[in-house]
């Protein structure tokens, strides 16, 4: 080996270093760190998505059911969410320099629960009696917290290696105003300003850990906020409404018990 041939040697090392070290980046997707309320976070990863190619070309272009070759595109994240680590209550440490109920050691959470659901499925080749489909994933881990979140409070929730994620940390603040909660169901197209029904609903199902209680919250103050001018207006309170059931075609969609925020005393457009 010449003196050229060495000096080139760390530099093929550093590239290979730089290799090794980018496969974290094809580890489960962190799609988001969710408030749920101030005592639940949900996150949110993604073993893999399916694009769906719709660009208006190709013999079925229009067609609700014609197939074509190569119209589904299946990108994976490898390795996939390590289920079993991401349920472990010590693979997730929540700090903040706001709250010292957690501080800068932070704290784990009391208890950690998943629900995971088909995200994604891609039509390939005839196989004889059908076509062959993949599939990808999503996971939502629910955490349980040893205590409550505070108002306007930052925190950064860190996560173990083995859980398999292709981000080890993430920040956020806890605004009862602008943190967007699973859990509180409105009506997406909006509402008529006339005294008709308008309500928004309280409830989340959480997969292996049951349907979020929230008789405590009976009572609390509902408000709708303005993301405009940042006013805020109390419409009402938090009371219960049903028990859970058969609802859309006799099926139990919800998983439970619901609770309601009736706003229909609020006509003011905006």
């Amino acid at each position: 080996m010449n003196h050229q041939q060495m000096q080139l040697l760390p530099q093929v090392f550093i590239v290979c270093a730089i290799l090794s070290s980018a496969n974290v980046l094809h580890a489960a997707k962190l799609a988001e760190v969710a408030v749920i309320d101030r005592d639940y976070l949900m996150i949110h990863f993604l073993d893999g998505e399916v694009v769906h190619k719709d660009d208006g070309q190709g013999a079925h272009a229009f067609e609700a059911h014609g197939h074509e070759a190569g119209q589904d595109t299946v990108k994976l994240y490898d390795p996939a969410l390590n289920t079993s680590a991401a349920v472990q209550a010590a693979n997730w440490t929540l700090k903040s320099t706001d709250d010292t109920g957690y501080g800068p050691s932070g704290k784990n959470p009391a208890v950690c629960y998943r629900k995971s659901k088909v995200n994604g499925h891609a039509e390939n080749e005839w196989a004889g009696s059908d076509y062959r489909y993949d599939y990808t994933y999503e996971h939502f881990i629910y955490l349980k917290l040893p205590s409550p979140l505070k108002q306007e409070n930052s925190y950064t929730l860190e996560f173990a290696q083995s859980i398999n994620s292709d981000t080890q940390s993430k920040a956020f603040t806890f605004d009862i105003f602008s943190s967007v909660s699973e859990a509180l169901h409105v009506n997406l197209v909006g509402y008529h300003q006339d005294p008709s029904v308008k309500a928004a609903d309280l409830y989340v199902w959480m997969g292996d850990g049951g349907a979020r209680d929230y008789a405590a919250f009976e009572g609390n103050t509902v408000y709708l906020y303005d993301i405009g001018s940042g006013d805020t207006h109390e419409v009402g309170d938090v009371a219960f409404w049903k028990r859970s059931g058969q609802d859309v075609g006799w099926y139990n969609l919800t998983r439970s018990d619901v609770w309601n925020a009736d706003i229909a005393d609020f006509s003011t457009s905006g």
